[in-house]
């Protein structure tokens, strides 16, 4: 924030963007929430990545890429990961190693941020930025498939403020408030 203040102060005329996990909190910040990739967008950019690692076009099966997607609950980066080994394994290989567990989700040659090599370094990234509760809770939510309550979590979890807690995890993008926070999350 104290940077992009500087810039935004010797060039006021420019409009600026900046893509972050949380808010910066900035009083001229203006934040827009992205949403989840829909079925059809996740099927459209594991495809598109796929091809641009090699795989053909007539090898897309719609069923196999359908539930590839849904193996990696179509995260961006989960796709893109599992994208880069579709041509090499094929898409029921790669189906079938997503089955029993995601640590084929890694880049072979990678040099970016190493956050962004595994699917595993990005999630303990995240974690690594957290207070000790929500982390607590993050780890707690494990016993969960799918959505939940906080009443849910409260009655397995033990994290003292869990209100704090979630809008922490909520902040981080690490947990997606649906329904307006009702109880029906």
């Amino acid at each position: 924030p104290e940077l992009l203040s500087f810039w935004m102060s010797a060039a006021p005329q420019l409009r600026w963007l900046a893509t972050s996990q949380r808010s910066l909190s900035m009083k001229e910040e203006q934040v827009v929430v992205l949403s989840c990739l829909t079925d059809s967008e996740a099927k459209s950019l594991f495809e598109q990545r796929a091809r641009a690692h090699g795989m053909r076009r007539e090898r897309m099966d719609a069923d196999l890429v359908e539930s590839i997607c849904g193996r990696v609950e179509s995260l961006p980066l989960a796709l893109e990961l599992a994208a880069a080994r579709a041509s090499a394994l094929g898409l029921a290989a790669l189906d079938l190693a997503l089955e029993k567990n995601l640590s084929l989700l890694s880049r072979r040659a990678w040099d970016g941020e190493d956050r962004h090599a595994t699917l595993h370094a990005a999630i303990s990234w995240s974690c690594s930025l957290l207070g000790s509760a929500p982390r607590r809770t993050l780890a707690g939510l494990c016993v969960f498939r799918g959505g939940f309550s906080r009443s849910a979590v409260e009655s397995v979890i033990d994290c003292g403020d869990v209100d704090t807690a979630f809008d922490e995890l909520v902040d981080a993008s690490l947990v997606v408030q649906e329904n307006g926070g009702s109880e029906t999350d």
